[in-house]
């Protein structure tokens, strides 16, 4: 895309001393370039495979490999690459920073291979990145001696859960039957090592006996992925309805709606069961999960009009829960929610239920139940309404999610426009954006200005999406927030150099 030189104008030529810009963002409008290190950290906490509203997965892909390679240290990037797996809890773009370093260290890329790739589909994903020849011509020894070891660290209920990733990673490692017996001997041959789970899963593979299904299930612990693979005993509701209690937090979160339609949710212990364990704040705690998990799981049940209203309410309440322990925000807090229409795209790929603007509103509602005042600001071209903390307070979270969706273009410029014509000074304004601004005025000029009206305040963009297009250059008091995990409402209270000495003080392996 060629230079838009009438909007770059505004800046340099109109914006008196202000920098000139240092490139072009997606819509031609004017942006900058940050330090290389924290672009890193950048790509591997928010970058993903799936497609966006102005980039393409692939794209994000070669944006990640051509910022890695601009860069020679080789420490500093296996150390981006953990904090990105261990703290962000992404995967995609670890593994594909793994599969960089094979061919940059193969000694450090050993060293890391066994703590990003966590599961035999994270190497299964290694395998497929490898293959691809976006980064190298095929696996080669090195890949696949580290292949090996993953198989030797698999257990055998591993390979019951994902029996075709583990079969994969067998057939191109080759490894002599001595590596893991019991694992090669399960997926390769069908012969077990004889324990009593096994044998009580060689039972469940025979019986047609529902009640016994369940006892076996229950008893033992068989895990879903095993069970749901067994034809002869997935007909039963009985068998649903055993795993239903087996099932871990995330399992039961992301399977709702399938008991659901199994009829599970017929009986009313089991909603009691399914309502006590989502509203858990141990297992809210524990488990880990992204927070907008619970609004993709609301979204696939509140299509069937029967489905039970109390399992609903609990999805609601543990989605506040699972950031509901972060410190409150004693300040005058002013949040600019970004509702136009590129705020619609996908948050992975259009099979993904969840959206950009989904996640924003998510993360707004919490911030206005834990600050000490707030007005919330709903902007797109121009500022639409804003709203007092009173008044979402008494909004559901999926109501005030799943409202009317964004629309039109972005303006960073008009709420701090909007500030500035009525003197309001704020200890913090955060904007919670995709950062693609595109109309008015850009956004550098009216924040150097209430900056400098109110020094005090800090400005945060909790950039939701990889495009490393910053609206200013390093400025006093503004900071950047890096992704949508569970991490991401920490940094509001750091910036964007915490958390470079954070990456900086792994040690590694």
């Amino acid at each position: 895309m060629g230079v838009d030189w009438r909007k770059l104008r505004k800046v340099y030529v109109e914006g008196g001393n202000i920098p000139k810009p240092t490139k072009i963002n997606k819509e031609g409008f004017p942006a900058y370039t940050i330090d290389r290190k924290l672009e890193i950290i950048n790509l591997l906490m928010t970058g993903s495979t799936g497609n966006k509203f102005y980039v393409s997965g692939i794209q994000q892909v070669y944006d990640l490999i051509d910022t890695l390679n601009s860069y020679n240290d080789n420490d500093f990037i296996a150390k981006a690459i953990l904090y990105s797996r261990l703290k962000g809890y992404m995967r995609d773009m670890p593994i594909l920073g793994l599969a960089l370093l094979s061919v940059r260290d193969i000694a450090l890329f050993k060293r890391l291979a066994p703590i990003v790739c966590r599961t035999p589909t994270d190497w299964v994903k290694l395998i497929d990145i490898c293959r691809s020849g976006i980064i190298r011509r095929g696996l080669g020894r090195a890949v696949k001696k580290a292949i090996l070891m993953g198989i030797s660290n698999i257990d055998i209920y591993q390979a019951m859960k994902y029996p075709d990733a583990v079969r994969t990673m067998i057939r191109l490692a080759r490894p002599k039957e001595t590596v893991n017996p019991s694992v090669i001997k399960y997926i390769m041959e069908h012969r077990y090592d004889v324990d009593d789970r096994t044998e009580a899963l060689l039972r469940l593979k025979k019986t047609n006996n529902p009640s016994l299904a369940y006892e076996l299930i229950i008893e033992y612990g068989l895990p879903y992925e095993v069970v749901t693979s067994i034809p002869n005993i997935i007909k039963y509701t009985e068998t649903w309805r055993a795993l239903l209690r087996v099932a871990p937090y995330m399992n039961l979160l992301r399977n709702l709606s399938t008991f659901y339609r199994k009829g599970v949710f017929s009986y009313d212990e089991d909603i009691e069961y399914a309502k006590n364990k989502l509203t858990n704040e141990v297992y809210i705690r524990n488990s880990k999960v992204l927070p907008f998990r619970y609004v993709s799981a609301y979204m696939s049940v509140n299509r069937y009009p029967e489905f039970p209203e109390e399992l609903k309410s609990s999805i609601d309440y543990s989605a506040v829960k699972c950031l509901g322990n972060i410190d409150k925000l004693n300040e005058d807090v002013y949040v600019a929610l970004d509702d136009s229409g590129s705020m619609n795209s996908y948050v992975t790929s259009e099979n993904s239920k969840v959206k950009l603007y989904m996640i924003a509103r998510t993360i707004a509602w919490v911030l206005l139940n834990r600050a000490f005042v707030t007005t919330l600001s709903l902007f797109g071209m121009t500022v639409r309404h804003n709203k007092s903390e009173r008044l979402i307070q008494k909004e559901r979270l999926m109501d005030f999610v799943l409202s009317e969706p964004p629309r039109g273009g972005t303006s960073l410029s008009a709420p701090i426009e909007e500030l500035l014509s009525e003197n309001i000074r704020y200890d913090r304004l955060i904007f919670i954006t995709d950062n693609e601004e595109w109309v008015g005025d850009p956004v550098i000029k009216p924040l150097r200005e209430y900056i400098s009206r109110y020094p005090d305040t800090n400005v945060y963009f909790l950039t939701l999406t990889p495009y490393r297009d910053y609206p200013t250059p390093d400025m006093k008091n503004v900071y950047y927030v890096f992704g949508w995990s569970d991490c991401i409402l920490r940094y509001i209270t750091s910036d964007e150099y915490k958390q470079l000495e954070e990456v900086e003080s792994i040690e590694l392996p």
